[in-house]
């Protein structure tokens, strides 16, 4: 018998998942264009049914939540995919919401870390319209403000100022942002918040007096 010999660790590497993973891990500003296009050709030429492209949509929203210094760029990738394939664009919006809602459930470690990283993906998503503004207030930012925790606020907060700016250009949607603002403001008042949060808080309004710049 000749030829090459088979083990699970070749199968493994040779999953179109894993090769995923592998590109995610590379990916900086300065090597986003290139692994993008690469990212796009094995999306093409390997990912086939809904269960792999609910995989790749998990994959990359988990790495999103991980580095959300790279928020905007993993968004950017999910609209370049989306725009190859209708349905990850389903996918992306389902998995959002089944993470952010399975880090809202759990009181788990490292929870407001994962919360963080999921207002910062998501807000991310809606500058690029991939997401609502109905989601955003109503599946996001609710849950927040209802909530109330030290955690929950800092969310909050983090969400709107990377979304503010975009939310300001639209009369109705300015509306509903403003109603939040005035949540805000009483939340930045609240002694039973930590010092650190009611500051955050701080920023937000005075980013939102400086125009959101």
């Amino acid at each position: 018998m000749s030829g090459r010999i088979w083990t699970p660790g070749n199968r493994k590497k040779d999953c179109p998942l894993s090769k995923l993973k592998s590109m995610l891990n590379k990916i900086t500003k300065e090597k986003f264009l290139a692994l993008s296009l690469e990212i796009k050709t094995l999306f093409e030429d390997q990912i086939h049914d809904d269960v792999q492209i609910q995989e790749c949509a998990e994959s990359i929203l988990e790495k999103a939540i991980q580095e959300t210094g790279y928020s905007s760029l993993y968004a950017q990738l999910c609209q370049y995919l989306s725009r190859e394939r209708e349905t990850f664009k389903t996918a992306i919006l389902q998995t959002c919401q089944r993470i952010f809602q399975r880090t809202l459930d759990r009181q788990e470690q490292h929870r407001g870390k994962r919360m963080i990283g999921c207002v910062c993906i998501i807000g991310e998503l809606y500058n690029i319209n991939l997401i609502s503004s109905k989601i955003v207030f109503c599946d996001v930012a609710q849950r927040l403000a209802v909530e109330k925790s030290d955690e929950s606020v800092e969310a909050l907060c983090q969400l709107f100022m990377r979304t503010g700016q975009k939310m300001n250009e639209h009369s109705t949607v300015a509306a509903n942002l403003n109603i939040y603002m005035e949540l805000v403001e009483k939340f930045q008042k609240d002694q039973s918040l930590l010092s650190r949060v009611r500051f955050l808080t701080l920023d937000l309004l005075d980013l939102r007096k400086n125009n959101w710049q």
